[in-house]
């Protein structure tokens, strides 16, 4: 059994749904979206009862008012079922009604295992759907049906089902003696409708002839007017375009390419000034780098007071020169002296005089000693001062180097100085071309969006992309405009007047094609005949409607066929009671067994390791628990290790997929063949590991036969499931 075709209409958020359903299906959708409604419109349609969790039938009135619909197509063995339906699907699936929903629906909110004095009976009737109490049940069972205890119909006030049935079985003795009656009136039935035929071919033959004149005029209006309202309509959809607009747009294009070349040029101006100004800044800092450098340098020169030495000591040296030669005859005079005074004290000659020349010699030799002395010091002093300039400038080779090095020093100085209040000045200058150009790029910005503003206003006035595709709906409008002319003459021409409401008055005249009208005869001898036939149907006529009036107006039948469709309607509602009390007879016999085979099946199902309850637990927790164990009127679980746990001591996560593979068993227990599932979320609570393995469950499931449905809100599920599946899902929202 599977479920075939889903149709619902306007059933609470859930305004249209069509599904053509799979082996598996995926419905994802956030919260309101419509998951519990489309779990409601099933549990509606299938069990004829409203939502079979609290709070969840807000949209029930809807569809008694008619203003929601709900169809759906369950295929079994072969045949389909309609519901709602005259159907019942617990005779289809042979399982009682009660509580029947809560075996094929399995929600989120369901899994939960509550414990109290009678928590085993609880557990038993909430997992399938039986409750205990086989007598209340077996009363309930009666009393829907309109049974009393004892098996017979009863005819309480609320049903009166006994009553009714008798009503029916004398109404169809009524309607049976009708048919009978009625045999002879189909005889002039028949009659009639030959009659009819031939009278109404007659007409047609008739018509035939009036309308072949006309026929061939009328098909030339109809292409004319065909043609002009067509290219009229067409017409109406080139209002938008017209010349000025095209010639408006091709200027506002040039404009656009202009502005935009303008912007490049002046962009690429831009870049070029910025480029300049770095490369200003750059050298402005070198040269501050180079400059202060040089500072440093002609203030350590300062501070070693090393110019004013190599001045004073150049100075003495130009004096010391100036005197060599005075110095050069002072020392030959003096040694003439003194040879002379050495000369004539070796003679014995002028002792005294020669001592005075001896003396002057030597006094002027002495003096020229001194003198030498001092400038040897000088010389001492020059390289002192020397070895100082080297150790700024290390290649200096003489004191004039020295003072003309701090001369250029000097110099560089001062045109590194002009130089930068020269790239200072042009920097300046370059930072207020920079300004304008920025200041134009903006102003052509501005008439770019302005330009590019205009544009999309004709392109959302005519609803195109391009100025090629504006020409060529104006070449397509001419062209309209040409096709128009020649239909609007043509139509003159045939009706001879120039107002288009006649035109399609004319055009609108529905004209069949008549086949060989020419050899149907005259117009007179068709019209003889006709009266005839029409003088036969009235009589005919007056005997079946006496018939109706009066034989069937006390049957409160008012057309014949209506003999039959009630006829069926009270078969079926006979059979259908007698249906429902064999039912009831069955689901008696049934709950007469339940209540001492409850413990058993409930324990089998438990225990199961093949199919059962067990089997899924052990699967979905990937074999941490291995069975489940009922004894002392409690569940209990066992681990892979051996031990024991009660319900209470699992997580409530487990817990869900405990309650998740109770359901399963029971429902695989309740039923001889696979069916479908429908799983409002009940994987939410899950961790990944689970959900997959619960997802395998159900994809074992419908290996074996069983259709799915999983309604999720978790995206990981719905990605889960669709890659497992190889599916799409159905998203709602």
């Amino acid at each position: 059994m599977r479920i075939r075709e889903i149709i619902i209409e306007n059933y609470g958020p859930v305004k249209k749904f069509y599904r053509k359903c799979h082996d598996v299906e995926l419905v994802y959708g956030s919260n309101e979206t419509g998951k519990t409604a489309l779990i409601d419109a099933l549990t509606t349609a299938l069990f004829q009862k409203r939502s079979i969790f609290d709070g969840q039938d807000r949209f029930h009135d809807s569809l008694l008012q008619g203003e929601s619909r709900i169809t759906v197509i369950v295929e079994d063995l072969g045949r389909d079922y309609i519901f709602p339906g005259q159907h019942k699907f617990e005779k289809i699936i042979n399982l009682p009604h009660y509580h029947l929903a809560r075996l094929f629906i399995i929600r989120a909110s369901d899994l939960s295992l509550r414990e109290d004095r009678k928590w085993q009976d609880k557990v038993k009737e909430f997992l399938s759907g039986i409750p205990v109490n086989v007598e209340k049940i077996k009363e309930k069972i009666g009393e829907e049906v309109g049974l009393t205890p004892g098996g017979d119909w009863s005819d309480r006030r609320a049903i009166r089902r006994k009553s009714e049935i008798e009503e029916k079985r004398k109404r169809r003795e009524e309607l049976l003696a009708a048919i009978e009656r009625l045999k002879e009136i189909r005889e002039k039935e028949k009659k009639l409708k030959e009659k009819s035929e031939k009278k109404a071919f007659l007409k047609q033959k008739l018509e035939k002839i009036k309308l072949f004149k006309a026929y061939k005029k009328n098909q030339q209006i109809k292409k004319a007017y065909s043609n002009w309202l067509r290219n009229s309509e067409i017409l109406e959809k080139y209002h938008r375009y017209d010349e000025e607009d095209l010639k408006t747009w091709e200027e506002k294009e040039n404009q656009f390419k202009a502005l935009l070349s303008d912007q490049k040029s002046k962009r690429e101006y831009l870049e070029q000034l910025k480029e300049e100004l770095k490369r200003k800044e750059r050298e402005l800092s070198n040269l501050g780098m180079e400059k202060e450098n040089l500072l440093k340098e002609k203030d350590r020169i300062l501070r070693l007071s090393l110019i004013q030495e190599v001045k004073e000591i150049l100075a003495r040296r130009n004096t010391a020169l100036s005197n060599i030669i005075n110095l050069i005859y002072l020392s030959f005079f003096g040694a003439v002296l003194a040879g002379i005074s050495l000369f004539f004290l070796l003679k014995n000659l002028w002792k005294s005089g020669s001592l005075v020349l001896m003396g002057a010699g030597a006094l002027i030799l002495i003096f020229v000693f001194v003198t030498n002395v001092k400038n040897l010091n000088l010389k001492k002093r020059e390289e002192n001062t020397l070895m100082k300039g080297r150790e700024i400038w290390p290649d200096c080779r003489s004191l004039t180097e020295l003072l003309e090095r701090y001369d250029h020093l000097n110099s560089k100085i001062s045109q590194i100085e002009a130089k930068i209040q020269y790239l200072i000045g042009d920097k300046e200058k370059i930072f207020l071309q920079q300004q304008r150009k920025e200041e134009e790029l903006n102003i052509i910005k501005s008439e770019i969006e302005t330009t590019l503003d205009e544009i999309k206003k004709m392109k959302n006035k005519t609803g195109l992309f391009s100025v090629a595709e504006f020409e060529d709906k104006m070449r397509q409008k001419k062209d309209i405009l040409n096709r128009i002319k020649l239909a609007e003459r043509e139509l003159e021409t045939l009706i001879e007047t120039s107002d288009s409401k006649l035109w399609k008055k004319e055009a609108e005249r529905k004209l069949s094609p008549p086949d060989g009208a020419e050899e149907l005869g005259t117009e007179e001898d068709l019209e003889k005949e006709l009266n005839w036939l029409t003088d036969e149907i009235e009589d005919l006529s007056r005997q079946i409607s006496s018939f109706v009036g009066g034989e069937l107006g006390r049957l409160n039948i008012k057309e014949p066929t209506q003999i039959w469709r009630e006829l069926q309607e009270i078969e079926d509602t006979l059979s259908f009671y007698q249906e429902e009390k064999e039912a009831a007879f069955l689901a008696w016999e049934i709950l007469d067994g339940v209540g001492q085979d409850m413990d058993k099946v409930f324990v089998e199902t438990l225990l199961d390791e093949k199919g059962g309850v067990s089997f899924y637990f052990c699967k979905i927790t990937s074999g941490e628990y291995r069975k489940v164990i009922w004894e002392s009127g409690n569940i209990f679980v066992e681990r892979k290790d051996g031990s024991r746990f009660s319900v209470d001591r699992l997580s409530s996560g487990t817990q869900d997929q405990l309650f998740f593979s109770l359901r399963l068993g029971i429902l695989k227990r309740a039923l001889s063949r696979a069916a479908f599932l429908l799983l409002d979320d009940p994987f939410l609570t899950s961790d990944t590991k689970r959900k997959k393995e619960q997802v395998g469950v159900c994809q074992r499931l419908r290996d074996e036969g069983w259709q799915i449905f999983y309604f999720t809100v978790d995206e990981q599920l719905r990605d889960i499931f669709c890659h497992r599946f190889n599916i799409e899902p159905v998203i709602l929202g």
